[in-house]
Order: C-alpha cells, then sequence, then structure tokens
C-alpha cells in the first residue's frame, strides 16, 4: 500500500484508472463508507476539499465490471495529514479521587506528526508556578503513541489541584488542562439530570394544581353558602331559625314576687348572650364541599 502527506486545508484528488473492456463502475471507500461512484467509465477523479486532520486515513478504489465475477480489483492508498496537536475527542477536565488510593489522568491527541515521548509534558501549579513534572516513587508518566497518562499511586492532599499537559510537534502546540479534586466518602458531585429536573417540575406542578383544586373548592362552597343565606333571608321567617339565651351571664333572680321576675327579665335585655345553632350550615358545608371533589 503507497502513503502520501499532504497539509491541513488543502484540496486532495484522488484519481482512479482501470484497464477493462467492458468499462467499468469504480468507487472510492473511506472508512469502509463509499464516498464517491460513477459508473461505465475508465477513469475517475474525485477532490477532497479542504481535507481536514480527521481525514486521514486509508482510501481504497474499487472498479468492477461483468468479468471480475463479483470480485473487486481494489487499489489502497494511506493519505497523512500535516496537522498541529489538539484533542482526540472532547473530554471532560476534571477528575476526582480519594484520598490514599491511585489516581489517574489522561489525555489522547490528534497530530500529524506524531509528538513521540518526548511531545509530551506534564506540569502542576503551585501558586503562580508550573511545577514540570517527572516519573518518580509516588508518580508514573506513560506516553504511547497519541495518548499520554500522568498516575498518582497514592494520593495525598498535595496532589489535589491544577494540571497541564503539553503537546508539541513540529507543526504546533496544544495544552490541556486537567483538574483533580478530591472525592470525599459519601459525597456525591453529580449535577441534577433531566429526568430530576422533569420530577420536580412535575411534582411542584402537581402541588400547584392541588392548591388551584382546593381553592375551587373552598370558593364554591362559600359562594353558595352565601346564596343560601340570602335566599334564607328572602323567602324564610326568621322567626323560624333556633336561637338559643345563655343565662349564664345574665343576673339571675329568685323570689315569689311576680312582677319582681318582670321587673329583672326586663332589664336582662340589655346583658343576655344570644346564640344561633350552626350545625346545620356545617353539615351543609361539607355536603357540598364533598360533592365539588367528586365533580372534579
Amino acid at each position: 500500500m503507497s502513503a502520501v502527506t499532504v497539509n491541513e486545508s488543502e484540496d486532495v484528488a484522488f484519481e482512479c484508472s482501470v484497464d477493462s473492456n467492458p468499462s467499468s463502475n469504480i468507487e472510492i471507500h473511506y472508512k469502509d463508507k463509499v464516498i464517491f461512484r460513477q459508473n461505465d467509465i475508465h477513469t475517475l477523479l474525485y477532490i477532497r476539499d479542504n481535507i481536514a486532520c480527521l481525514d486521514a486515513g486509508e482510501y481504497t478504489c474499487a472498479a468492477r465490471n461483468p468479468h471480475n465475477k463479483g470480485l473487486d480489483s481494489e487499489r489502497h492508498l494511506m493519505v497523512n495529514v500535516r496537522c498541529s496537536p489538539r484533542p482526540l475527542y472532547q473530554r471532560r477536565q476534571t477528575f476526582s479521587s480519594a484520598l490514599h488510593t491511585q489516581a489517574l489522568l489522561s489525555f489522547t491527541a490528534l497530530a500529524y506528526p506524531e509528538p513521540g515521548t518526548n511531545g509530551f509534558v506534564w506540569h502542576k501549579q503551585h501558586s503562580s508556578t508550573w511545577i514540570p513534572l517527572l516519573s518518580n516513587a509516588d508518580l508514573r508518566i506513560s506516553t504511547s503513541g497519541l495518548q499520554t497518562n500522568l498516575t498518582i499511586t497514592n494520593v495525598s492532599k498535595s496532589d489535589f489541584g491544577h494540571y497541564k499537559v503539553t503537546v508539541t510537534n513540529e507543526i504546533g502546540k496544544y495544552e490541556q488542562h486537567l483538574y483533580l479534586t478530591e472525592n470525599i466518602i459519601g459525597q456525591t458531585n453529580s449535577q441534577p439530570t433531566l429526568d430530576d429536573n422533569v420530577m420536580i417540575v412535575s411534582i411542584s406542578l402537581g402541588l400547584l394544581c392541588a392548591s388551584l383544586i382546593g381553592y375551587a373548592v373552598f370558593s364554591t362552597v362559600i359562594f353558595k353558602r352565601k346564596l343560601k343565606g340570602i335566599r334564607l333571608k328572602s323567602n324564610e321567617d326568621p322567626t323560624n331559625q333556633m336561637t338559643y339565651v345563655n343565662h349564664s351571664y345574665g343576673n339571675v333572680y329568685c323570689s315569689a314576687d311576680t312582677s319582681d321576675k318582670t321587673q329583672n327579665d326586663d332589664n336582662m335585655d340589655d346583658s343576655v348572650h344570644q346564640y344561633t345553632d350552626l350545625t346545620q350550615f356545617i353539615r351543609d358545608d361539607q355536603k357540598e364541599a364533598y360533592e365539588e371533589i367528586q365533580k372534579i
């Protein structure tokens, strides 16, 4: 398999020529997908505009005609794209670890040419100074291809903080910042998920609806009670209401003289306390409230 190296952002032309009779159907494959196809031809020309670092890899030219008997004639080409270092994919920047355990900080780059072992350098921030890190008894740095790992074998308080890894090749460099925080047993640092937020909103809406229903039932009962009171005043004889006199608040006179008793009763008009039996109203309110709830 032949190889070619191009610069990032260039337009790259792929030409596939076949010698066949009759003419062939020609395809270009990349990552197991057909990215371009033409039928009944001898030469195919495909241009990859503004090629990117992620477009690097193996491209295949496949051709067939009736004489192939189902087997394509293929040629393979490895395309390398020169580009400065960057993350291969987005990764979390914050790692957590408990004390006296092992912690791993890792970073995978995308770059060509590859940085090599010396192209990855780790630092830790101390106040305003960045201190280079090297492998020792408590800390191990390993690099393979485009991935570098920093392993702390026994985490102590001084290991928590701000780290960075610098990746350099002949095109440029990239700095990735990472943070190691303490993970206290029993403490969770997770943020509310979408399902949690949906549950909170649902509970809030449920409580609001229950409050509105209660208010509506209460308002309906009060309105009916006032309406009933108006009807009673307009249609019923007020003397039919059951009113009681509480004699315990007045002056009691025990005398055989009937005239004195009459006088005492007359004097007692201003001091007696009266009250009306509300039992029936309360029962009516309870009945109306139950009927309103049954309607919901």
